[in-house]
């Protein structure tokens, strides 16, 4: 009999390889390469732009290590937050926006609230996006020069649209047996990525049903499951406003 093992040990120079190249290196089917591929959706770029290492992990995390789904929705992550905040003395404000970031010689000093409240601090963890965070709360005028120009030159990442939706039946009925799938990925994953750069209906979707993992997500007898594609978020921005809700249903019945 063989034996089993919990690694594997890849040859000296593959990790510095794309992830479409090393697949090349092994297979020859196209239909194989993308039955195995499609965690490229995780990672926001095709096999020929994500490093071999870093597909290599993410194979790692889910089919090894597998994901894992917070009990109680993340809600109950939030409060899970606020309870540990809590107990190690600190404060939760809700309702009160920042509305800027005060530095003074090169470093954080305070936070100004919409109400104009100073709260006094040393750190500040923003959640908004990096370029946001500078121009709204910081002020270009307060960065570095060589960190604006770092940041400046960073290109917009990957994005999705999702449809959210309630069934008043179990999830098995419209045949969600297990946690996600990956539905018609094809086997062109650069055209389906290259697709997400406009408003075209997606080529693939992941279909989602939360009730699957944790049956205590909706009432005995509903499901509630996520439909995601990719779509980058440029072509949305030259969408003329009186057509935005157009096209938006428009892309969101290609996806159903």
């Amino acid at each position: 009999m063989g034996k089993s093992c919990d690694a594997v040990v890849i040859g000296a120079g593959l990790g510095g390889m794309s992830a479409a190249t090393f697949l090349a290196r092994f297979f020859r089917d196209e239909d194989l390469k993308s039955a195995v591929s499609p965690f490229w959706s995780y990672l926001g770029l095709p096999p020929s732009k994500v490093p071999f290492h870093m597909m290599a992990s993410c194979w790692d995390a889910l089919l090894k290590q597998h994901p894992v789904h917070i009990r109680g929705r993340n809600q109950a992550l939030s409060n899970a937050f606020i309870e540990t905040l809590t107990e190690c003395g600190g404060e939760v404000r809700f309702g009160c926006g920042a509305r800027r970031i005060v530095l003074k010689g090169g470093a954080v000093r305070a936070v100004i609230t919409d109400e104009d409240e100073e709260v006094a601090t040393k750190v500040v963890v923003s959640n908004a996006a990096i370029p946001s965070t500078l121009s709204d709360l910081v002020g270009t005028d307060q960065v570095p020069e060589a960190y604006r120009r770092q940041v400046n030159s960073r290109q917009i990442g990957f994005s999705t649209v999702n449809i959210y939706a309630g069934l008043d039946c179990p999830p098995e009925a419209v045949g969600a047996t297990v946690h996600e799938n990956f539905i018609d990925f094809g086997r062109d994953i650069e055209g389906t990525w290259q697709t997400a750069h406009t408003l075209a209906p997606p080529r693939g979707m992941l279909f989602t049903s939360y009730t699957t993992s944790d049956p205590e997500f909706s009432p005995p007898g509903t499901a509630v499951i996520v439909m995601t594609a990719a779509s980058y978020a440029r072509p949305w921005y030259l969408v003329p406003p009186e057509r935005y809700v157009e096209e938006k249903n428009a892309f969101a019945a290609s996806i159903g």
